[in-house]
């Protein structure tokens, strides 16, 4: 039976080793963890350092690196990239609609950091000696949580050079009492997808695929219910949603290492929202049959591939896709929201035949070292390689340009969201699932990365709070929509009507200053109208679960959409 839950369908859309480890500055809410509850899994490696239950700040960690105090961020002078070379060189011909980058997804050079005699590939941003440390910032993240109704979360900033700060704050879940720690595993939500493109991009590297390779030409039996689309239907098409498959299909093929494989095969019914290679519509669907690939020219299930290929070389050792190891571990659990009423979602984890879509599980400090790890063009802190610096540098080059649609949206790269944060480049991806809410975002120039990890569908509002707390703090103004000078006078009746999917409907409706919308899932109530914003053109804003979110009216092939970074046909 196909499963259904109405924030999946919004996912991206709303959320918007042994040796010395980094700088870690770990700080745990004032409350101590029950005893005998919700202890971390013994590993051979290290793991996240413990830290007392005080909040205040906590001592370096034996083989770390102190810094003398600083009053602001700064930032590390840069010096050009150099050294590329040709290996793995992919096609030179381009599906339609994306834009050309860079062929050499390989570079002999390896990565030099600031400290180094070579200098950097990129800035590294140096932390403020009290960022997200002590009691203040404790402080300030509690009074966040609370004000947007959020049971818990972890706040994390790590830079390319290795400081990471992990703040957290609330329980893991209402109905257990549990503290959140700096070791509570959350669900990472769609953000994972940049794991799956990365285990695609690796076998780029070892020359087993190409970004133009068929889906067909590994995927014999890969099909659609529209003749002929399957067959043209690209790697890269899968990474950048620009294959035209429905999105939001969750079918669950059960709990096999077979899963994925029949997934595949239940496409063969599958509608398409458009042609392969047409504009961006969000696809969940998509990165399952990239998960497949994956299985097959591995010789490994998906889940075998994040753990031996992901994060065994970066040391990340509180990260898991499989529901059967999650008491290893404290865990954080979903929350629904029901006016003043908080409850706990009556499960935990999505079907693992969706798995490659969004089934990463982990803590804020792992998803950092993940990050990082891009930063670094593909090598982790502790010396550890996922990717090339090529293939690293592709992942984050603009393959679909959106920047003509959008205001908060710059385009696409190879599973990650690009963005501009007033003049600085942002890489990231959110995640939206089972009652948790994350966002990662990678700034490369400045060598930072920044995550908010939460258990509660508002977790948007609190992840727009803590950016624009810590912005100022950085240097960083976060991205919004940006209205245009005649935004109230613009005509907005042509975007009126009702917008279906397989899964969900959307409406507009009202007329210039009572314009709203209503979100609905098939087959469940009506959602209740919520307040539009003209942007003007054919863009909107509004306001959901406290979150300002923006979409556009789009025409494609004399066919009317709506653009909520998924495409959402006008009904007939």
């Amino acid at each position: 039976m196909p499963w259904r839950r109405c924030p999946a369908t919004l996912c991206t859309w709303l959320c918007r080793s042994t040796n010395p480890g980094p700088t870690t500055r770990p700080v745990t809410s004032t409350t101590a963890a029950p005893s005998g509850t919700g202890r971390s899994a013994p590993t051979a490696a290290t793991s996240l350092p413990r830290t007392s239950t005080s909040a205040t700040p906590s001592s370096p960690v034996p083989g770390s690196t102190t810094r003398p105090p600083r009053s602001s961020s700064t930032m590390r002078p840069t010096s050009p990239r150099t050294g590329r070379d040709a290996r793995c060189r992919e096609r030179q011909h381009r599906a339609p609609g994306l834009v050309a980058t860079s062929d050499d997804p390989a570079s002999t050079a390896p990565p030099q950091w600031a400290g180094d005699p070579g200098g950097s590939l990129m800035g590294t941003m140096t932390l403020a000696e009290d960022l997200l440390v002590g009691a203040g910032w404790q402080q300030r993240l509690d009074g966040l949580r609370e004000r947007h109704g959020v049971p818990g979360c972890q706040v994390g900033l790590m830079t390319a050079d290795g400081d990471l700060r992990v703040l957290a704050s609330g329980l893991a879940g209402v109905g257990t009492g549990v503290p959140v720690t700096p070791e509570t595993l959350f669900h990472y939500g769609s953000a994972g997808k940049v794991w799956t493109a990365t285990l695609v991009l690796q076998l780029v590297d070892d020359g087993l695929l190409d970004l133009d390779t068929p889906v067909v030409d590994v995927l014999p039996g890969f099909t659609l219910a529209t003749p002929g689309y399957a067959e043209r239907i690209t790697v890269r098409h899968l990474l950048t949603h620009t294959s035209g498959i429905d999105g939001d299909l969750f079918t669950d093929t059960g709990p096999g290492d077979d899963c994925l494989d029949r997934y595949v095969a239940s496409l063969a019914g599958a509608t398409s929202v458009t042609e392969p290679g047409g504009p961006l519509s969000y696809c969940n669907s998509g990165f399952v049959v990239a998960g497949r690939i994956v299985e097959v020219l591995r010789g490994q299930t998906w889940d075998e591939a994040v753990a031996e290929r992901i994060a065994r070389p970066l040391g990340l050792t509180h990260v898991l896709t499989l529901p059967h190891d999650a008491p290893l571990f404290r865990t954080a659990v979903g929350h629904l929201v029901d006016g003043d009423r908080v409850r706990q979602v009556p499960h935990w984890q999505s079907p693992r035949s969706v798995g490659p879509a969004g089934s990463v599980t982990g803590t804020a400090g792992d998803l950092l070292r993940f990050a990082v790890a891009h930063l670094r063009d593909g090598e982790g802190v502790d010396g550890g390689r996922v990717l090339s610096p090529g293939s690293a540098r592709l992942m984050r080059d603009k393959h679909v340009d959106l920047s003509h649609l959008l205001s908060t949206y710059d385009g696409w790269g190879l599973g990650w969201m690009l963005s501009d944060w007033h003049g600085v480049r942002v890489v990231h991806h959110g995640g939206n699932t089972d009652g948790q809410i994350a966002q990662l975002r990678t700034f490369p120039e400045l060598g930072l990365a920044l995550c908010v990890l939460t258990n509660s569908e508002h977790g948007s509002a609190l992840t727009d709070a803590v950016e624009a707390e810590l912005g100022p703090e950085l240097g960083l103004t976060p991205g919004l929509p940006v209205p245009d000078p005649d935004a109230a006078d613009a005509d907005v009746t042509a975007v009126l009507g009702r917008y279906e999917s397989t899964l969900m409907v959307f409406e507009l409706e009202g007329g210039p200053g009572s314009l709203a919308a209503r979100f609905s899932v098939k087959g469940q109530e009506r959602g209740a109208p919520i307040p539009v914003t003209p942007l003007g053109g054919d863009r909107f804003e509004v306001e959901f679960n406290g979150a300002r979110r923006e979409f556009a009216r789009l025409v494609h092939d004399g066919r009317e959409f709506v653009h909520l970074v998924r495409l959402i046909e006008r009904a007939r």
